[in-house]
């Protein structure tokens, strides 16, 4: 998970992680980060489904899955990051 968290670190300037567990942590979504394009990473309340799945923008989600690991909000305001 280390790994992972460097490199979306990395990536996605202005991500904010907590509750960093062995298989597990938070991403906060009112900490807005964006992806390559511009696009906020993660919107909750977004009704673009042309760039987002459930809130998550396409290349995020494809990113963290390439990572083995999965998104599952927790709140409007809070995404998981958890290890398959």
């Amino acid at each position: 998970m280390k790994k992972l968290i460097k490199q979306l670190e990395k990536r996605y300037p202005g991500i904010h992680i907590f509750e960093v567990e062995k298989d597990r942590f938070k991403i906060s979504a009112e900490h807005e980060f964006f992806t390559k394009n511009g696009y906020e990473a993660l919107n909750y309340w977004c009704e673009n489904y042309t760039h987002y799945q459930l809130g998550v923008h396409n290349e995020f989600q494809a990113f963290v899955e390439a990572h083995n690991c999965w998104l599952e909000w927790q709140n409007p305001g809070v995404i998981k990051c958890i290890e398959e």
